[in-house]
C-alpha cells in the first residue's frame, strides 16, 4: 500500500468508505452485513481521492478483538487512522 501513495499525489478532498469484498468460502475474517447488497465477505475500509477515485490506503477489519482506543467509536478511529498521513497536505 505504501507504493500507492508514492505513485500518486492526491487532491485536498478524500473519501473514506466501507466495502465488502465478496468471499463465500470459509475464512475467519468473513463478516455478515444484512444491510449490504453483498451480505457475506471480507469487510474493508479504504481512503481514495474524491476526484479520481484512486485508492490510497486500505485496511481490513479484523473483528471485535482488534485493538481500539476506548474513547473513539470504530468509525471515528478508522477515519483517523486512514487519513493521518494526509493531514495538513
Amino acid at each position: 500500500m505504501d507504493k500507492f501513495t508514492q505513485a500518486y499525489v492526491p487532491g485536498s478532498e478524500l473519501a473514506v468508505d466501507e466495502v465488502m469484498i465478496v468471499f463465500k468460502r470459509r475464512f475467519f475474517l468473513k463478516q455478515y452485513l444484512p444491510g449490504k447488497p453483498t451480505k457475506w465477505g471480507i469487510k474493508a475500509w479504504g481512503v481514495a481521492d474524491s476526484a479520481s477515485g484512486y485508492l490510497l490506503k486500505c485496511d481490513i477489519y479484523k473483528g471485535k478483538k482488534e485493538i481500539r482506543q476506548q474513547d473513539l467509536l470504530l468509525g471515528e478511529q478508522v477515519v483517523l487512522q486512514l487519513t493521518e498521513n494526509f493531514w495538513g497536505k
